[in-house]
C-alpha cells in the first residue's frame, strides 16, 4: 500500500482510513469505508486524561536505545463516541478507549529472557482513568515462577499511574494476580489489580476477558490483544484492551517444549 497523505493535520491512506486532528492533542475524528461499503466508520475522540508520558513497554529496550535518541512514549484515554456498520450492520459507538505511541526506541527483536507482560489500561467514564504495564507479582504464585529468574526486590512494574477527576497521580505500587489463563492462547483471562498511588490512596480492580485473538508479530514473540470487562471497589464497570506479550521461553514452556534445569 502506498505511503499515507499528509496535509493539514490529517492523514488520509489508499485504503479507506482517514484521521482528522481537530485539537492536536486534545480532539481526532476516524473515518474508515471499506470498498464494498459494507463495513465503515465515523467517530470522533475527545480527550479525558491529560496527554502522559511513558519509558517503555517491551522488554529489552532499556537494554538497547540509547539516551541521545530521546525515546519515549505516550498514553491518553478518549471519550469515541460515533457509528460503526460492520458487515452491514449499525452500531451506536461511546466507549472510552486509550491511545499510545512510541518513538525512537530500540527493538532489536532478539529474545529476551522475561516474564510475560500485561499492559492493561482502563477508565471508568473518564472519571478514574489507570494504567499500568508489567508482570505478575511474584508472591501471587505465577505459572511462569520456576521458567524465570527476576529480582523480588524490585517493583514488577514498569510504569503506572492513574488520573482522578482530572488529577494525574503517580502509582508507586502494582499487585497483579492472574487467577486463570487461556488454555490455548496463554494469555490472562482473569486477573485481579491492587495498585497504590502516592497519595496513599490505595485501588483495587477485577478482569475478565470477553474476547481475545494472537496478533501478528516478531517470529520469537507472542502478542496477545483482547477486551477486558473491569470492575472496581466502587462497583463501576467498564471495558478496554488488555494486551500481553512474551518471547519463546514462555511460549515454549506453556506448549511443553522446555526442558526446566
Amino acid at each position: 500500500m502506498p505511503y499515507p497523505e499528509f496535509k493539514n493535520n490529517t492523514i488520509e491512506t489508499k485504503n479507506g482510513l482517514r484521521i482528522e486532528f481537530l485539537e492536536l492533542g486534545k480532539k481526532v475524528q476516524i473515518q474508515y469505508t471499506s470498498k464494498d461499503g459494507e463495513t465503515s466508520f465515523d467517530v470522533v475522540q475527545t480527550a479525558v486524561t491529560p496527554l502522559l508520558p511513558r519509558g517503555r513497554v517491551m522488554p529489552g529496550e532499556d537494554l538497547h536505545t540509547k539516551p541521545e535518541q530521546k525515546p519515549g512514549g505516550s498514553e491518553q484515554f478518549m471519550h469515541c463516541i460515533g457509528n460503526l456498520r460492520l458487515n452491514g450492520k449499525e452500531y451506536a459507538i461511546d466507549c472510552f478507549p486509550v491511545r499510545d505511541r512510541s518513538w525512537r526506541q530500540t527493538r532489536t527483536e532478539d529474545e529476551v529472557v522475561y516474564p510475560p507482560v500485561g499492559w492493561s489500561p482502563m477508565s471508568f467514564d473518564g472519571t478514574l482513568s489507570f494504567n499500568q504495564v508489567g508482570y505478575e507479582a511474584p508472591d501471587t504464585d505465577p505459572i511462569w515462577e520456576n521458567v524465570f529468574s527476576i529480582d523480588k526486590s524490585k517493583p514488577s512494574h514498569y510504569f503506572a499511574w492513574v488520573v482522578v477527576d482530572g488529577v494525574a497521580r503517580n502509582i508507586i505500587r502494582v499487585r497483579r494476580n492472574v487467577t486463570k489463563y487461556h488454555p490455548d492462547l496463554f494469555a490472562a483471562i482473569e486477573q485481579e489489580i491492587e495498585a497504590e498511588d502516592d497519595a496513599g490512596k490505595v485501588y483495587h480492580f477485577k478482569g475478565e476477558a470477553i474476547a481475545m485473538a494472537q496478533l501478528p508479530s516478531w517470529p520469537n514473540n507472542i502478542f496477545i490483544d483482547s477486551v477486558f470487562r473491569w470492575s472496581d471497589d466502587e462497583g463501576r464497570v467498564t471495558y478496554c484492551a488488555y494486551q500481553e506479550a512474551w518471547y519463546s521461553r514462555y511460549q515454549r514452556f506453556r506448549r511443553e517444549k522446555l526442558t526446566l534445569e
